[in-house]
């Protein structure tokens, strides 16, 4: 179910918990089929397409602005690769870019914000479903979301503006957050999963250099 909108005030039940299936033929070959578009789904849109569009917004921003002494720090080089995009076409395409690169930024802290938001309120709801009943989730979630928002303003308030200096500050959390991510995540696999869909031997190498990874990351952070 969906949480209680503040637009339209409807209310749908809503369940938090998983459901597990009878591990027989039929189900454990559906379950492989679905993992398998699950892969294939995860592949498309973060990998290839992912990968796609920050390589070419890398080219791009290379082709346009790479050398300049002048941009200084912050998002200057936003517009300065908007104005050499106009005069090397039509104005259009410039305002039209930069137009584009404010829709994504602003889309991309949106989905932040929302993803944040929903991920706390379901987990103290999980956490303590007597005392945080489902039915309030809706309210959790925007309570959150507006500790959030508060947080983000006295961030800046405090002077801590500077985007080159959010990201680090942002960079530093998210990877200590996917180094205890990723080791509960591996954690559970191997130890609640039924043996016939553990992750294979591939999943668990990957899964092992990933925590590695952000092994190293908060050494050096610490260090």
């Amino acid at each position: 179910g969906k949480m209680k909108s503040i637009l339209t005030g409807k209310n749908e039940k809503i369940n938090l918990t998983g459901k597990t299936f009878a591990l027989n033929k039929m189900n454990l070959t559906r379950y492989r089929d679905w993992w398998k578009v699950i892969n294939v789904e995860h592949g498309l849109v973060f990998w290839a397409t992912g990968a796609v569009t920050m390589v070419m917004l890398s080219l791009l921003s290379m082709a346009t602005v790479y050398g300049n002494q002048e941009l200084g720090s912050g998002l200057g080089f936003l517009f300065e690769e908007a104005k050499v995009i106009g005069i090397r076409t039509i104005p259009v395409i410039g305002a039209a870019f930069l137009v584009l690169a404010g829709v994504t930024l602003l889309s991309t802290q949106l989905s932040v914000f929302d993803a944040v938001c929903r991920i706390a309120s379901e987990n103290l709801v999980i956490l303590n479903h007597k005392k945080f009943k489902v039915e309030n989730l809706s309210r959790f979630y925007y309570l959150f979301l507006w500790l959030e928002i508060g947080l983000s303003i006295a961030i800046v308030m405090l002077g801590v503006a500077e985007p080159v200096q959010l990201v680090v500050i942002g960079a530093v959390l998210n990877g200590l957050s996917m180094l205890v991510y990723s080791i509960l995540v591996l954690w559970m696999n191997l130890t609640s999963l039924p043996a016939q869909v553990r992750p294979g031997p591939a999943r668990k190498l990957a899964m092992g250099a990933e925590i590695s990874f952000f092994l190293v990351f908060a050494g050096k952070l610490f260090h």
